[in-house]
């Protein structure tokens, strides 16, 4: 690797791994570019650990869309042959979206029940620092399948999108518990109807599965993964210097796969490492590049989870002296990596770029590449991150994930 200046780094191994292109979870391409930062990982002087697990692919399209089309056919038995079937049909219908809620609600049970999976990895390497607290900086390496669900005239009425899905997701069961009991013509034409919006709403997503593309990701977080990696390096060589002590908190790098499809990589660290949610804290990056750089104090498909008022107490800090670079985010519609930590007990905030809005820039669009990135743009949010993750550092010792707002 060539040695880059604090605030340049970041650029030069986001100009490095967005020439590799789209590295979908499971794919041949993920892999080379797994190969490509083990590399930039080394050269650095981190000792890499790479984690294998299986990932299942698409799962924001097939995991909705396979539910949906087992709704459909389960609705239309009970159309067809009511009196046969009685509360038996319900029953089932509420069994198929288990895993579904599994995943919208981060609980254990989820579309890994259901789809196929494909191996994909971690990387993950200690930083610095031998004490007993941890600080673990996290950003996801996968990149997403585009489809016209993530056009930039949808934006953000996909929120409605989802929201029209859902309610045919579990109208559908509500309606068909009713009807197992209640046989009204009423009940039955209701129930007609939501299954013909479910039917339309599957179809149209079976389309974005089968007709989307691959994006590089630039953004989409080859930012998150640079800046991550920068930050690492910047801090050990503030170790070796004796800017900050040597037995400070640890300091652990983790560039995640399979975000994109569940979290998985998280949640594959959580469930084989099982840290102390006393002792760790997560930092996440995610779409750093884009808009301006805020950080966001909850997170969650359907209930609000909070993040560690602590770290969103620094946060507002180092808010005060970055420079207009630093905001407070606005919620977003689909989960990052700390559904799953924050969902487990775990001290966590992100940091992701939004416009005033609420959008990220090119979000999940093959426009997301290298050239819609600011490099002086990506050198200052290296270097606020930069400041935060020194805050977050010297109070590890006095229990910021636990301390008050």
């Amino acid at each position: 690797m060539v040695p880059e200046p604090p605030g340049r780094r970041s650029w030069h191994l986001l100009s490095g791994l967005s020439a590799l292109g789209p590295r979908r979870a499971g794919t041949a391409a993920s892999a080379r570019a797994l190969g490509w930062l083990n590399e930039q990982l080394q050269a650095a002087g981190l000792a890499v650990e790479r984690q294998a697990f299986l990932a299942p692919n698409r799962t924001l399209y097939w995991g909705p869309a396979a539910t949906g089309l087992a709704l459909v056919a389960l609705a239309i038995v009970q159309l067809s042959a009511r009196v046969l079937v009685g509360a038996l049909v319900p029953f089932l219908m509420w069994v198929a979206l288990v895993p579904l809620c599994g995943e919208l609600l981060a609980l254990g049970l989820n579309c890994d029940l259901i789809l196929p999976r494909l191996i994909t990895y971690n990387l993950e390497a200690e930083v610095a620092g031998s004490g007993p607290g941890e600080i673990v900086l996290v950003a996801h390496h996968d990149t997403q399948w585009s489809s016209w669900l993530f056009h930039p005239k949808v934006g953000l009425r996909l929120r409605w999108y989802f929201a029209a899905f859902y309610l045919g997701l579990f109208g559908v069961p509500a309606l068909s518990t009713v009807a197992a009991f209640n046989g009204h013509a009423v009940v039955l034409i209701a129930l007609l109807g939501l299954c013909i919006l479910l039917a339309a709403m599957t179809a149209s997503l079976l389309l974005a599965a089968i007709f989307g593309r691959d994006v590089v990701g630039a953004n989409d977080n080859g930012s998150g993964v640079a800046v991550a990696i920068a930050l690492a390096q910047r801090a050990k060589q503030a170790v070796v210097a004796g800017a900050w002590p040597a037995d400070a908190a640890k300091l652990r790098l983790l560039l995640t796969g399979g975000e994109e499809v569940g979290e998985r990589g998280m949640l594959h660290w959580l469930k084989t490492h099982r840290p102390d949610p006393a002792q760790v804290v997560f930092i996440n990056l995610d779409n750093v590049a884009g808009g301006s750089l805020r950080y966001l104090e909850s997170e969650g498909m359907v209930l609000p989870l909070r993040y560690a008022p602590a770290l969103v107490r620094v946060a507002r800090a180092v808010a005060v002296n970055a420079k207009g670079e630093l905001f407070p985010g606005k919620p977003l519609l689909l989960p990052t990596d700390m559904m799953w930590a924050v969902a487990q007990g775990y001290a966590a905030i992100t940091f992701i770029g939004q416009t005033d809005d609420g959008a990220i820039p090119n979000y999940h669009w093959p426009t997301d590449t290298l050239a819609e990135i600011s490099e002086q743009h990506l050198t200052d949010v290296e270097d606020t991150l930069f400041s935060y993750l020194a805050e977050v550092w010297q109070e590890a010792d006095r229990s910021v994930a636990k301390a008050p707002a």
